[in-house]
């Protein structure tokens, strides 16, 4: 978004899972989600442009129908739902997730384990929480 002064600010949602299937009804639900925080953060938003990987459970027909209703659902407008190229790297989720991975790893070279979606998020925040990023955990 466009903050007041006019500069572009981004926000990060990490959703991890103890077990899970990555597949159209996960994506709608991470999805319908990260619409809630929206809503939570910024209760004036009213429309919402999706960037997302090019994965199949991503641009398969089921999300595709289906993601404008949960949009409307949480009353927001969905503009476009566009999608990344897959692996190139150079997308903004790309570098995100990259300074993600180096907290993760960071963690792990400090010799502690990430086994469980708990383990992963302390790993992630670590190295100090990361501005702009709102993690959440699934799972028993």
């Amino acid at each position: 978004r466009n903050n007041a002064n006019n500069e572009t600010e981004m926000l990060t949602f990490v959703h991890s899972f103890e077990s899970c299937t990555q597949d159209s009804s996960t994506v709608l639900a991470i999805i319908g989600n990260v619409f809630t925080q929206l809503k939570e953060i910024m209760p004036e938003i009213n429309s919402v442009y999706l960037r997302q990987d090019n994965t199949g459970c991503y641009h398969c027909a089921s999300t595709l129908l289906s993601v404008h209703r949960v949009a409307t659902k949480h009353g927001i407008n969905l503009k476009i739902v566009d999608f990344s190229d897959p692996q190139s790297g150079k997308s903004s989720c790309d570098r995100k997730a990259a300074t993600i991975i180096s907290h993760m790893r960071i963690f792990v070279n400090a010799g502690h384990d990430i086994e469980t979606a708990s383990q992963m998020m302390t790993a992630i925040e670590s190295s100090g929480r990361m501005a702009g990023v709102r993690m959440t955990v699934s799972g028993p």
